[in-house]
């Protein structure tokens, strides 16, 4: 991949195909490889847009899903609020244990709250919830951001 945008954008091609067989097993394999070797070279979109491929073709990845719970853990400061809420989704999706990353959400979102859309907000709580993940705080805030706002859901 000459660039790891490239890398993030193909993954995510195919993680909205969800392709299945052994056919593809040498792909995700290949994706996989190339995204640890770049993982320090990803942006906030880049990294959660392979974390989402990956989840959403149910694709086991536990090495890449550490690995970048981790690298989302320490830089989830630098993240938006889609790639916050995309994060926590595509970690609960996966089953994938990640209590330090889950936390550093809850410490970004809580007082952001107000910067995430109707969708963002909605997954964010699901994948909290499904997760398991204690967040008392950020369902708290959650909820006094989606009150007034109950207009944006459908």
């Amino acid at each position: 991949f000459s660039s790891v945008q490239g890398l993030a954008n193909i993954a995510h091609a195919v993680g909205k195909l969800r392709p299945s067989g052994s056919g593809w097993v040498i792909i995700w394999n290949a994706l996989e490889k190339a995204a640890l070797e770049r993982a320090m070279e990803l942006k906030p979109q880049e990294l959660t847009n392979i974390l989402w491929a990956f989840a959403t073709a149910a694709v086991p990845a536990p090495q890449l899903f550490d690995a970048f719970a981790a690298l989302a853990a320490e830089g989830a400061s630098t993240f938006n609020a889609q790639d916050l809420a995309n994060a926590a989704w595509s970690l609960a999706t996966a089953s994938h244990e990640a209590p330090r990353l889950f936390d550093s959400i809850c410490a970004e979102a809580a007082p952001r709250l107000s910067e995430f859309t109707a969708q963002n907000l909605a997954n964010t709580a699901w994948a909290f919830a499904t997760a398991g993940h204690a967040a008392s705080t950020l369902f708290h805030a959650i909820s006094a951001e989606v009150i007034p706002r109950l207009n944006e859901f459908n």
